[in-house]
This record gives structure tokens, C-alpha cells and sequence, in this order.
């Protein structure tokens, strides 16, 4: 054997092999680059589908927060609803009477009313809150409470102040019984009853041992004296409350003055004289003190007739 064959002949034998095993990298290769390019082909999808939620999840957040924001700004602009007091305010008399005694020295034009006069009353300009619009007839016994939220408050000694948005009528109660109504249909946030002379002016309608009234707190009607919620089985709340003061047996009375309903009966402090009180902190009430004494005595006829309660007024 020659070196040239010799050399041909090694050369033609090893060639077959690494043929082969190239072919076959190849192909493996091209698999690997495929199954690459899948994998890639599917995170780019997750991470497409990945920000997307992360855009629609900003999204939901920033609408949240200016929800929020919407809620919070319209909150502030509400009165806030006092808590009970948690130590008892030893300088509640004292203040209550120095605010009478300012009253009565200042000549205003309060009139003391007794049984048999005349009931038509208006209000007491001196106790008025200035965020209340308020306008009188007193021809028809009308009286026209407004909220008004944006009006400027200038406080003076006597005149009701922070959220007790309150005025006091122009009468002094100290004898006999006198009957007036209120219309509420225009509020879902109000409070009416009597109070002492010498309540304080800081203090809400029913949230002191010399107040006592029937609330509506944004839909929720019940009756209040000293911090004290006493619930009323209504199946609608009452348009109209009627009030029924009896000084001489120490006793108020509500009504639904639209169904006749009694809705509540307190016994009141008579060692002061009391006074209508109407407490406004959203829309508008009406008052009429023009129903006596027709209506009183209508509604206490009513009463007596069917005998559901015990009315303990003078005759």
C-alpha cells in the first residue's frame, strides 16, 4: 500500500461518522432554538397581560381616590352629631344662667306667656345661630327656619353657637298649656322641643337635663332628653310634629299632628320657665303656632276617646 492510497482510504472512513453526528446536532439545535423562542413568545404575553392588570388596577385606584376625597370634602361640610358627655359639666347652671340673666337685662322683646293668652309666638333674635335664615308672620303664627351653611357667623353673649344650630321662640312659658306644630318635610336632620330659659347655647336640643325634644337624624326619628335616645315605633316618620306643653303638670307631649299619633310624653323641669326651641342643620322647617286651641283640644278629645293614654292637663 502506497502512502496516497493509504491516506485515502483513512480519510473515507470517519466521515461517515461525523456526518452524522453533525446532522444530528443540528437538528437538536434547532429544537433548543425553538423552544426558546416559544418560551419567550409566552413571557412576552404574560407580561403584556401583566401590565395591562397593573394599568386597570391604577386605574381602579386613583377612581377610589378621588371618591374618597369627593366623600370626605362633603362630610366636612355636615354638622357632626355631639357625643354623650363622659364627666358631668359641673358649670352647665352657672354659664345657663348667666345667659338668662343677660337675656332679661337686655329689655329684649320676650313676652311670658301663661294659659289663656295667646299663642302665636315668634322667635328670639338674640338666640338665633347665624347659620340660620329665618322669616316671621306673625299675623298667621308663621315662623320659616332655614340652614344655611355659608352664611358668616357673628356670636354674640346668648345666641346659640358651634353646631347647635338653633333659635329659641320669643315666649317664656310659665303657666298653662300652649300647643304649636312644626312641619319637617323639608329637613332629614332637625331637632324640636322645649327647653329651659337658662339651657346652655353650645349645647344640641336634647343633649342636656334641660331640653327635651323629637330628632330626626338622616332619616332616623326618635325622641331625646339628656343625651338619651328613646326609639318610636313608626311605620313613617311624622311630616308634622305637634307639641304639647302643660307647665302646670310639669309635662310635654309629641305628636304626629298629621295622624293624631302620640309619639312621646316627658316630664319637664318647671322650676324656670321653658321656651319653644327648634334646632335646623339641613333644608328648612316650618312653624305654626296658630292651631290653638282648636287643635290641642281636638287632639286631646281624640285621646281621651279612645283611652289609649292617661292626660293628666288642667281643664
Amino acid at each position: 500500500m502506497d502512502c496516497d492510497s493509504g491516506m485515502a482510504s483513512w480519510d473515507h472512513h470517519p466521515s461517515d461518522g461525523n456526518s452524522e453526528d453533525l446532522k444530528q446536532n443540528l437538528r437538536q439545535s434547532e429544537e433548543a432554538r425553538e423552544e426558546l423562542a416559544r418560551q419567550l413568545e409566552e413571557e412576552t404575553r404574560l407580561k403584556d397581560l401583566f401590565q395591562a392588570r397593573v394599568s386597570q388596577l391604577e386605574s381602579k385606584l386613583q377612581d377610589h381616590e378621588k371618591r374618597l376625597r369627593s366623600l370626605e370634602s362633603k362630610m366636612a361640610t355636615l354638622p357632626e352629631e355631639p357625643q354623650p358627655q363622659q364627666v358631668v359639666d359641673v358649670t352647665e347652671d352657672l354659664v345657663g344662667q348667666g345667659q338668662g340673666e343677660y337675656e332679661d337685662s337686655q329689655g329684649s322683646d320676650i313676652r311670658e306667656v301663661k294659659a289663656g293668652e295667646s299663642s302665636k309666638f315668634g322667635l328670639d333674635p338674640a338666640t338665633i345661630h347665624g347659620k340660620l335664615e329665618t322669616q316671621v308672620d306673625m299675623d298667621k303664627g308663621k315662623i320659616l327656619i332655614k340652614y344655611n351653611g355659608d352664611q358668616e357667623v357673628v356670636n354674640t353673649v346668648g345666641r346659640f353657637v358651634g353646631k347647635s344650630h338653633t333659635a329659641l321662640g320669643d315666649v317664656l312659658i310659665s303657666g298653662g298649656r300652649m300647643y304649636w306644630e312644626v312641619d319637617v318635610r323639608k329637613s332629614n336632620h332637625y331637632r324640636t322641643g322645649v327647653v329651659s330659659k337658662t339651657v346652655k347655647r353650645d349645647k344640641w336640643i336634647g343633649d342636656t337635663k334641660k331640653s327635651w325634644c323629637i330628632r330626626n337624624n338622616d332619616g332616623e326619628v326618635s325622641a331625646r332628653h339628656n343625651y338619651v335616645d328613646s326609639g318610636l315605633r313608626l311605620v313613617r316618620n311624622p311630616p308634622v310634629i305637634g307639641v304639647l306643653l302643660d307647665y302646670d303638670s310639669a309635662k310635654v307631649q309629641f305628636f304626629d299632628a298629621d295622624s293624631g299619633k302620640h309619639l312621646q310624653t316627658y316630664d319637664v323641669d318647671v322650676t324656670e320657665p321653658l321656651r319653644p326651641a327648634f334646632q335646623v342643620n339641613e333644608g328648612c322647617v316650618v312653624v305654626n303656632s296658630a292651631v290653638f286651641p282648636a287643635k290641642m283640644e281636638e287632639l286631646l278629645s281624640a285621646m281621651d276617646a279612645a283611652g289609649k293614654f292617661n292626660i293628666l292637663f288642667l281643664q
